[in-house]
């Protein structure tokens, strides 16, 4: 008859043993009362889902701003015929605006929006207790014609520094009836063009994407010419409502820097007598972002 020994740690295993059947009754009770409360706030997200998630906006004419009854028609663009003739492709999408390029990349028609955009599904919780209905795209451009305000003294005061081409506003004889876009999603809209409100500007290269490819010599060169831009800017009477440097809103032509996006700048008389103050505000910002860039960038020493 043979016998075999029990390893040693056997004690210890049916110390274990016993330790876990003693927390089996109290896993099971706090089971128990875990599960009400799971199935109700899966009850809860479930009731709160359709009412708080807002899915992504899609794109359509529809969207955006119509021409206004304005005296602006300083509207001369040979080029648009030209522009228009192949469809042109989503770039980018901003608060007040989207971006289409030309089949050639060398022109980008910006659009005014009547109201923002999303591309993404987002949580806006505050519609959960407000019983409003939605907000709808209204035909009535009121609430965003300060913008277009703002791109006519941009277009009569600084053409060259925002690579502004034109700007249309209202209905002209010489801009082509109709144009098709590609949204980002790739599909085609075939929309009225010489309905909408729209400008036409030379395609830069994104800031932060040129600085990321341009040797030393050039770099001081960009920075230098994005230093003289902003003087200039606030020199010709505009003040910016940014209160950061926002690289997004800037673009090289070769090592030379034009501002893409003119939707924060202000014109007065006022700063166009006394510009010292905003040089001095809008290089201070400048200069914060080049340090904090320092190392990304490999910049020269900010002083």
């Amino acid at each position: 008859m043979a016998f075999y020994r029990l390893p040693s740690s056997y004690p210890k295993l049916k110390q274990a043993s016993c330790f876990s059947s003693r927390l089996l009754p109290f896993k099971n009770k706090l089971f128990k009362r875990a599960l009400p409360l799971v199935l109700s706030l899966g009850l809860l997200f479930l009731l709160i889902k359709p009412r708080c998630l807002i899915r992504p906006d899609l794109f359509s004419s529809g969207v955006l701003m119509q021409n206004i009854k304005t005296d602006f028609t300083a509207f001369k663009c040979p080029e648009l015929k030209k522009i228009t003739l192949r469809p042109l492709s989503y770039l980018g999408l901003g608060l007040q605006s989207i971006a289409f390029e030309s089949a050639d990349q060398k022109y980008v028609l910006k659009f005014f929006l009547k109201e923002r955009l999303h591309q993404k599904s987002r949580w806006r919780f505050s519609r959960l207790w407000d019983t409003s209905p939605l907000p709808k795209i209204e035909n009535s451009p009121k609430d965003r014609s300060y913008v277009l305000k703002r791109y006519e003294d941009v277009f009569l005061n600084l053409k060259e520094e925002t690579a502004l081409i034109a700007v249309h506003l209202n209905v002209q004889e010489t801009a082509p009836k109709r144009c098709t876009l590609l949204d980002w999603q790739n599909k085609r809209h075939r929309i009225a063009l010489n309905s909408l409100c729209f400008v036409i500007q030379e395609k830069g290269e994104a800031l932060e994407q040129a600085f990321g490819r341009l040797s030393k010599t050039e770099q001081q060169k960009a920075l230098l010419s994005l230093e003289n831009l902003i003087t200039t800017i606030a020199q010709k009477g505009f003040s910016s409502l940014a209160k950061s440097f926002k690289s997004k809103n800037f673009a090289l032509i070769g090592t030379k820097a034009v501002m893409i996006d003119a939707g924060d700048l202000i014109f007065s008389e006022k700063q166009k007598a006394f510009p010292e103050n905003e040089t001095k505000r809008v290089i201070s910002l400048f200069k914060t972002w080049q340090k904090k860039n320092l190392k990304r960038f490999n910049f020269p020493q900010v002083p």
